[in-house]
Formats: C-alpha cells, structure tokens, sequence
C-alpha cells in the first residue's frame, strides 16, 4: 500500500541548505524527512531508555532493600551476641557501615529514579507539545490551500472582466467606422 505524504511549506536557513549540499543531500524534501524521523525515534529512544532505566533502577533499589533488611537481621543479631563476646565489635562496626553505605546509596537511587520520572514526564510533555504543533501545521496547510483556491478564483474573475471589455472596445471599434450621419446632414 503506497504511503499517504501530506505537503508541507518550510523556511530553512540557508547554512543549513549548504551544509545538507556539502552531506550529499540535495533533495529538501528528504532532507526534513529523516529529520523528523529521527526526532520521533529520539524520542521513543529516550522514552524505552527512561523506562529500563527505571526498571533497572527499581530492581536495584528493591535487592538493596532486601539487603539492607539482610543486614539489619544481622546487626540485631550480632547486637545480642555482642552482649554475650566482646570479640564481635569489630564486625559490628563494618556491619553499621555497610548498613549507613547502602542506605546512602539507597538514598541516591532514589534520587535518580525520580529524576528519571521527572524525565519521563518531561518528555511526554514534548511529545503533547508536538502533536499540537503538528495539528497546527496542518492547519495552515489546509489554510494556504483556502487561500490558493481564492487567488484562483480571483484571477479568473479578472480574466474574465478583461475579456468582456476587450468585447466592449470591439464593438465600439466595429460601429465606429460605419456610423450612420446625422438626418440633417443630406448632402
């Protein structure tokens, strides 16, 4: 099934056109072609980037978790055995640093996973703003081709008032010559 193509009006830059001449690409059409093209597939990029990069971060933010519960387990339990010998001091304390590194750590995962959110928002933000632009576009193309059909008409109404005076000075031309002399003039 051919592709439907719609016909779109642009200004471009002259450097632009240059550089575009100096890539080998001449033809301007197919020059905003794979521009758009690939500012759509930019963003789909980004949005399937956004989202495993979330999902991985979630994941990583869940198995430290567990981690840390893991490791919260074994701080309580190395707190009562502390009790018992002093000998397991030592672990404590690596254990409580391990224990304060995730949680930090946990902290900047979080961190990023809301960034990435915030990200992802902003980027179903532009692709709204797109699509608006886009219906915006296509209704100056619609309008612009009002505009082509009124100029036509307005040329073919003068073409044809210029026919019907042409036809005018015609027929004056016509009577002119052969003009019947007035009645008192006889002789």
């Amino acid at each position: 099934m051919p592709d439907k193509f719609k016909k779109v009006s642009a200004r471009i830059p002259v450097h632009l056109l240059e550089k575009l001449e100096e890539m080998g690409i001449s033809n301007q059409t197919e020059a905003i072609i794979k521009g758009l093209e690939r500012l759509t597939a930019e963003d789909n990029e980004k949005t399937k980037e956004d989202s495993e990069k979330t999902a991985v971060l979630q994941a990583k933010v869940e198995e430290l978790q567990k981690q840390n519960e893991s490791l919260k387990n074994e701080l309580e339990n190395i707190r009562e055995n502390n009790e018992k010998t002093r000998e397991d001091s030592e672990k404590t304390v690596v254990l409580q640093a391990k224990v304060e590194e995730l949680k930090a750590h946990n902290e900047t995962l979080k961190n990023e996973l809301e960034n990435l959110r915030e990200d992802n928002e902003k980027t179903r933000e532009d692709s709204e703003k797109t699509a608006v632009l886009q219906a915006k576009v296509e209704e100056l193309q619609a309008h612009k081709e009002t505009l082509k059909k009124e100029h036509e008409d307005f040329k073919a109404m003068h073409n044809n008032y210029m026919l019907q005076v042409q036809t005018l000075i015609q027929q004056k031309a016509i009577e002119a010559p052969g003009a019947k002399k007035p009645w008192w003039k006889f002789w």
